[in-house]
């Protein structure tokens, strides 16, 4: 009797030592998923919710919420997640860590970009103004609508992904 009222207790220990943690950003997923966002941020996510996982980011207004040491960053549209920025090229963002789903990461290049996804729905080429980070490189866009991505490469190094509702 004295060896299961131990272990009863024990147990009860055990449980009132365990709490409930909160979502944090280590619960962020890192894949990066077409016309969806990555685990923790989606699409469509109402923000309350996905501020408890991302936390408090590094600036915001009505519109953008930007998490600078992170590499992302949000737009906002009826209090909901319209478009996710990921960030590999930047000078005021670190490096976002992740890949897509299809294996494009920060090194991919726009060749394999087409291997992967297939031609996209749209590419626009201009050169950067002088009032950007990047002024007078090209700004190359593969725009997948219809998938919800869209890539930007600055001198044909990988800058941002971009993801939104699918068309």
């Amino acid at each position: 009797m004295k060896k299961s009222y131990l272990y009863l207790i024990a147990l009860v220990a055990l449980i009132v030592g365990c709490k409930v943690s909160k979502p944090t950003t280590s619960q962020i997923g890192a894949t990066i998923i077409e016309g969806i966002g990555i685990q923790g941020i989606r699409v469509g996510d109402k923000i309350d919710d996905v501020l408890k996982i991302t936390g408090k980011p590094s600036k915001n207004d009505d519109e953008y919420y930007y998490f600078y040491d992170k590499g992302f960053e949000f737009t906002v549209s009826d209090n909901k997640v319209k478009t996710i920025f990921f960030y590999y090229l930047s000078k005021k963002y670190q490096p976002f860590n992740g890949p897509t789903d299809k294996g494009i990461k920060k090194e991919s290049t726009i060749e394999e970009v087409l291997e992967r996804y297939g031609e996209p729905e749209r590419t626009g080429k201009s050169i950067m103004s002088s009032y950007s980070d990047f002024a007078g490189q090209e700004d190359y866009n593969l725009n997948y609508y219809s998938k919800g991505i869209t890539f930007t490469f600055y001198n044909k190094k990988l800058a941002d992904i971009r993801i939104y509702k699918q068309e």
